[in-house]
């Protein structure tokens, strides 16, 4: 193989490669995600059930846990992107990963 057909080759699989962050998403912490669910979602969240209802018709957190399709994946993709009706997301990565992590420390065993 000749060197431009070597580098194409190389170049095509870093392009096609998904990416090494996103294969490996940190897991985040769940201590910091309460600290952040308390200050930004439970206005609308309720964050434990021990806590009664809420005052809008949001989701209880436990409630979102329990969902089969709520992943690390699905809620790091959730919380990375702004959504209609609710203020707060759209957060960085890491704030995501540890939100993301409380939530799921909160999924039934």
């Amino acid at each position: 193989m000749h060197m431009g057909a070597w580098l194409g080759a190389a170049l095509a699989l870093v392009l096609l490669a998904p990416p090494a962050m996103a294969q490996q998403a940190p897991p985040g912490n769940a201590a910091r995600g309460k600290h952040l669910a308390e200050a930004m979602c439970a206005t609308c969240h309720v964050l434990e059930t021990s806590r009664g209802a809420g005052w809008t018709d949001a989701p209880a957190f436990p409630a979102i846990a329990a969902r089969p399709a709520v992943t690390r994946a699905w809620l790091r993709e959730f919380f990375t992107r702004p959504h209609l009706n609710m203020m707060y997301t759209d957060r960085p990565p890491a704030e995501a990963a540890d939100i993301g992590a409380y939530l799921l420390s909160l999924k039934p065993r």
